[in-house]
């Protein structure tokens, strides 16, 4: 086929490229998984509460808001080890990972600790080893690497 006779026709990505994220590069096993993932990028919420207005990227979270806040029904999932109730049974299962077994699944690059969240991981980076101070002083704008750190010569008056 040549270039002129594919004008005006649309692009349309192989099977592997529409199992893509086209914002991170994460894959899915299938084109549904994707389109809900992008929803955590562009901030879509397609889905709305009818009583109050609450919008939802998943229409599961937002069946479990209807009946968690309208019908006071509080879905429980309980640690059968030290007895700590969930609302939700993927928090459960993160909570017994990272405080019953002790799983620290993401590795900081450089020095090699280990840390249960990929967000704990990345905020480690940041902070420890790319010399970042994204919390500053709205006084004298000196900057810091953690934000407990932060104490604005305001606070001591």
């Amino acid at each position: 086929m040549s270039v002129a006779s594919s004008v005006g026709k649309p692009l349309i990505p192989c099977a592997d490229c529409r199992k893509k994220c086209t914002y991170c590069g994460k894959r899915f096993s299938s084109r549904k998984d994707v389109i809900i993932h992008i929803r955590i990028h562009t901030g879509e919420k397609p889905f709305s509460c009818d009583i109050c207005q609450k919008s939802f990227p998943v229409k599961y979270k937002l069946n479990n808001h209807h009946k968690a806040v309208h019908l006071l029904q509080k879905p429980s999932f309980t640690c059968h080890i030290c007895k700590k109730e969930f609302g939700y049974q993927q928090s459960l299962k993160l909570h017994h990972k990272t405080v019953h077994l002790k799983m620290k699944e993401f590795e900081c690059e450089v020095c090699l600790r280990r840390f249960s969240r990929q967000s704990r991981m990345k905020d480690h980076m940041m902070r420890i080893h790319t010399g970042e101070h994204p919390y500053s002083c709205s006084v004298c704008q000196k900057g810091f690497n953690v934000k407990h750190n932060l104490l604005s010569p305001s606070a001591l008056v």
